[in-house]
């Protein structure tokens, strides 16, 4: 089980969001025939910031995970920054840094239809730069708001 919180200040034009959220409450089992994994109790922290005006915004965030390091990974692991610009309520560009390595997104919110892209790279291990793979996504969504 998880649980959160999350405090959100909205104004004009701006909005300011601070959350935090406690992973896998007490510690969780999982038991296969062969195995078990536990999943360690973790607390994230995120703190958002939108700039905005009717149809245009630009939202800066950063997310740290796992505060108390129970899964010992190096920081650049925990440290999650992006930046999003929205143009005309429709273009999103973005851009940030994933496991310490730059990321980039494009999305186009038509309709009745959204398309994307995005590029990131993952770290497989616990130093930069030693087996990291590029990994390049595409979105397609269809619908509607009611």
């Amino acid at each position: 089980a998880d649980f959160g919180s999350l405090l959100f200040l909205q104004s004009n034009n701006l909005d300011f969001k601070l959350a935090a959220k406690v992973e896998n409450l007490g510690g969780v089992k999982l038991s296969g025939p062969n195995s078990t994994t536990e999943l360690m109790q973790t607390l994230n922290l995120g703190v958002g910031l939108t700039l905005h005006s009717f149809s245009n915004a630009i939202h800066f965030s950063a997310d740290y995970r796992d505060v108390s390091n129970v899964y010992e990974q190096e920081q650049f692991k925990r440290i999650f920054l992006g930046t999003r610009l929205t143009l005309f309520n429709f273009i999103g560009v973005s851009s940030g840094f994933y496991h310490g390595n730059p990321s980039f997104a494009v999305e186009l919110d038509l309709i009745l239809l959204k398309l994307g892209v995005a590029q990131y790279t993952k770290e497989y291990e616990s130093q930069p730069g030693v087996d990291r793979r590029k990994i390049l996504v595409f979105s397609v969504a269809g619908g509607t708001y009611f």
